[in-house]
């Protein structure tokens, strides 16, 4: 997935796979509660931390992506790509996952605040880079557009677990 990553691949290069979805699934759900709660031991809030919570939220987030591939897919009359994008997405997920929990382990072990912020925004910021790399070339869009869609999802999500949180 890292060729994907770094925008030299597609999804349309990603194995048609079922179980390599199912697996890049898994892969970027518990590599995602095991950040969750590194941030939360982290932040001294670890007794705060609550895994049903995480995965509701994690289900979530999983279910607006899917739901709002799918739908576009199937506009576009895609749908044969649904599970090699899913792939691509949920892979390249695990793999910023896992730079974002190295960024995460420096903070536990005491790396300045003023430095890991900006260095997670940074990482959020290409994550949805590279999510608008893998909806452009899905949907056939240009990469600035993917960029916007890419963006939209995320604002969309972002309203959800807040809603699910009681507008916190």
């Amino acid at each position: 997935m890292l060729p994907v990553v770094l925008l030299q691949r597609g999804p349309e290069d990603v194995p048609y796979s079922t179980n390599l979805l199912w697996t890049a699934l898994a892969a970027v759900s518990l590599l995602s509660v095991i950040t969750g709660y590194w941030i939360a031991l982290a932040g001294g809030t670890v007794g705060d931390w609550g895994l049903f919570t995480h995965i509701t939220e994690l289900a979530v987030l999983v279910l607006i992506f899917v739901g709002f591939v799918t739908v576009a897919l199937a506009t576009q009359g895609l749908s044969a790509r649904l599970t090699q994008t899913l792939t691509a997405s949920f892979g390249a997920g695990a793999v910023m996952q896992l730079v974002f929990m190295t960024l995460v382990l420096t903070q536990i072990l005491g790396l300045p605040l003023a430095i890991i912020q900006p260095l997670a925004i940074l990482i959020w910021m290409w994550s949805i880079v590279v999510d608008g790399y893998i909806l452009a070339s899905a949907l056939k869009l240009n990469r600035i557009v993917g960029c916007v869609v890419a963006l939209f999802v995320f604002v969309v999500q972002d309203i959800a677990i807040n809603a699910l949180q009681g507008g916190h």
